[in-house]
């Protein structure tokens, strides 16, 4: 069994990135591109579970598009997984602040170090200040030993002197070749809301409805089990909000090539989770019908329409005290399909 080592490299012509690997997994993270993680490849399988959108990673302008709006958000998108804070979906405004879509924290650099532990073991360590609320984010992400197993610690400390109400939003988006027609999503939720402002034909839900999971009932009357993903021929778009778990974890499956994909959470922290579909529905720009992935996002709060609605609506946003630290711990982990299984427990 290999230390997890570091190094850095630029993908493309510009992006610093830093990779922590192991003889199990590789991790590469995207310090100047709001520390996203922009790959985790099983190196057994060589698959990487993360979705990487057409357009690749591209240098981010404001382009023709609003400042802090959703199309210029997606149009410097390069899939991977990004941290929401303090602000998820949106773009909204609260108490005065103009919050853009998806938050400030994923379109920051952050300051980044390459650590060692006293066993020679690196791991990485991230922080960045935001302006559009008094935080601090850090973070630390390492290999859990001999597990194939990549481990996110973060940290959220409120600087001012004030109580502050935030969002806070993890989105991994997965994509082939581990998210393909017959995967499984296996998870104890119980709950299903879908979002009330979808109301796409590609949708299976009316907006704002409410289901028991996995097994739903389409807006045309049929049902459907929403853990299977479709094929290629049942196009489907969705945003729906998960609740009701009975411990935060859910599993990706792919029988064809032996993985099982988990994340795991703190449910005190996560309650709930986004759930986004976009399987090939999206024919305008920049998706024309491209996209085959699949969002499963831990978050405080719901619904994803910005601080400033979730305040208003479900009042679902945290608060946190002057000078408090808020703590928590994700862990993604890829293994054999059996192993998989066992290490997630009955559901």
């Amino acid at each position: 069994m290999s230390r997890p080592q570091a190094s850095e490299a630029l993908l493309g012509d510009a992006d610093r990135a830093l990779i922590l690997a192991d003889d199990r997994i590789r991790v590469t993270v995207l310090p100047d591109r709001g520390a996203d993680i922009h790959a985790v490849c099983d190196l057994r399988t060589g698959v990487d579970v993360l979705w990487k959108t057409p357009w690749g990673l591209r240098i981010r302008t404001d382009g023709d598009s609003p400042r802090g709006s959703a199309e210029a958000w997606v149009s410097s998108y390069a899939g991977g997984w990004q941290v929401l804070i303090p602000s998820g979906g949106g773009p909204s405004n609260h108490r005065g602040v103009d919050h853009p879509y998806h938050g400030e924290a994923c379109s920051l650099p952050w300051v980044a170090a390459i650590e060692s532990d006293a066993d020679g073991a690196d791991r990485v360590r991230l922080s960045t200040h935001l302006a559009t609320a008094p935080l601090l984010v850090a973070r630390v992400v390492s290999l859990a030993p001999g597990t194939s197993e990549v481990v996110i610690e973060e940290r959220v400390t409120n600087e001012g002197d004030r109580p502050l109400e935030y969002m806070w939003v993890h989105h991994p988006a997965f994509g082939a070749p581990l998210v393909a027609p017959g995967a499984r999503i296996l998870t104890s939720a119980s709950l299903i809301v879908a979002d009330s402002t979808l109301d796409s034909p590609a949708s299976p839900l009316e907006p704002g409805t409410r289901h028991a999971w996995p097994v739903v009932s389409t807006r045309d009357g049929r049902e459907l089990d929403l853990s299977i993903v479709p094929g290629a021929s049942s196009p489907r778009q969705l945003l729906g909000y998960l609740s009701g778990f009975d411990e935060g974890v859910v599993t990706i499956e792919n029988e064809d090539l032996d993985l099982a994909c988990t994340l795991s959470w703190q449910l005190d922290v996560f309650p709930y989770a986004w759930l986004w579909q976009e399987f090939g529905a999206t024919t305008g720009a920049p998706w024309f019908g491209r996209a085959f992935v699949m969002a499963i996002e831990p978050a405080t709060s719901f619904p994803a329409t910005g601080l400033g609605d979730v305040v208003a609506t479900t009042a679902t946003h945290r608060v946190l005290a002057a000078g408090a630290t808020v703590a928590t711990e994700l862990r993604l982990r890829l293994a054999p399909l059996r192993q998989g299984r066992a290490d997630v427990g009955p559901r």
